[in-house]
Formats: structure tokens, C-alpha cells, sequence
């Protein structure tokens, strides 16, 4: 069973200490729309727990929740099939991470990625403009590796999807949007502001 707080692991691998506190069974689902989105997130995840390659798409404004979601769901996933199986990333921080790995002796930081083969969480997919290098190596790799690995995928992105035609090539819009349920969230404030 995924909801509740039994299911969720309290490991911080990857996390930063902003998403600390971020598990599904605290969310204020009540406070975001669409009514549908609790029930659509938790059949997400019995799918992630059966190993489906479902693919998830959160879009909406900032401070709405979307990366609550997007840990919580990565909470769940560590529970039931381990921190090597699924991860979360915050894809411009990652980005930033690659490009560091350049340099001699540092960490290749696509190791860990490559090893989630259940759950791939993207969180904040286009956050910050990316160069065409991050977009064209990076993301790419992002987006190929997941779904070569058959893994499930949950993106957040502030933007709406129709906007991916403008930053990927088609060839990425089709692995991301291929059995995609895009969720357009809603919500009455930016909860980062209170």
C-alpha cells in the first residue's frame, strides 16, 4: 500500500535540506488542483511499485508543490525498492554538477543516475535556461538513459508542455511525452511565500 507514513523512507540521499520535510503523506493536497491529482499521483506510484515505465509530467507555476510531490514520490520508491533503484535530481543543479565532472578528478555524477531502473524523479526540468550544451549532452543523456533503463519518470517543470517543442528536439519530446500523463497543477498562492 503506498499512502500513509509507513511507506514513505525517511532517507535524505540526494535531498537538499529545503526538501527535508517533503513526504506525500503530509502534502496539503486539498490546497492545489486538480481534484484528481492525489489519486492520479498514488496510481503513479502502484505503477512505480509494480515496475511500470510510467511517465508523469507536473507542470504549473512556482511554489505550488510540485517538488513535494516529486520527493515524496521518491521517498515512496526508496522505501519499496531501495536508493540505488530510484533517485531524484534537481535537473539545473545536475547540470552544473556534469559540468564540473569535466575538470580531473572530479565524481562522474551519471553513475548513480544510470543505476535507477524503477524511478527517475526530474525535478525542475527547465528551471533556469540551459546553454544548448546542457540541453543537447545533458538532458539528452537524462531523458535517453531513463527510458532505455525502462525506469518510470516523474518530471516537474514550471512551464507548460507545450513548451518542450521549443527546447528539445523531437526526438527527446517523444521519449519524454511517450505514455506521459501530464498534470496541469493549479493553486491559489506560491506556498514558498506563505
Amino acid at each position: 500500500m503506498i499512502e500513509g507514513e509507513a511507506v514513505s523512507s525517511w532517507t535524505v540521499f540526494r535531498l537538499s535540506k529545503s526538501h527535508l520535510h517533503c513526504h506525500l503523506w503530509n502534502f496539503d493536497w486539498s490546497a492545489v488542483g486538480p481534484p484528481s491529482l492525489q489519486s492520479r499521483v498514488t496510481s503513479f506510484m502502484h505503477a512505480v511499485e509494480d515496475g511500470k515505465a510510467e511517465h508523469l509530467i507536473l507542470t504549473g507555476a512556482p511554489g505550488i508543490g510540485k517538488s513535494h510531490i516529486g520527493v515524496g514520490a521518491y521517498r515512496v520508491a526508496c522505501a519499496l525498492v531501495g536508493t540505488e533503484l530510484a533517485t531524484w535530481i534537481n535537473v539545473p543543479s545536475f547540470c552544473e554538477a556534469v559540468k564540473r565532472s569535466y575538470r580531473p578528478g572530479e565524481v562522474d555524477p551519471w553513475s548513480d543516475y544510470e543505476a535507477a531502473r524503477r524511478l527517475v524523479v526530474l525535478d525542475d526540468l527547465f528551471g533556469r535556461d540551459l546553454s544548448q550544451h546542457e540541453v543537447a549532452q545533458i538532458v539528452y543523456r537524462l531523458i535517453d538513459t531513463a527510458y532505455t533503463n525502462g525506469a518510470a519518470v516523474l518530471v516537474n517543470m514550471n512551464q507548460d508542455v507545450r513548451e518542450l517543442t521549443s527546447r528539445l528536439a523531437s526526438h527527446e519530446i517523444s521519449r519524454r511525452l511517450a505514455g506521459s500523463t501530464i498534470i496541469p497543477m493549479t493553486a491559489t498562492k506560491d506556498y514558498r511565500r506563505g
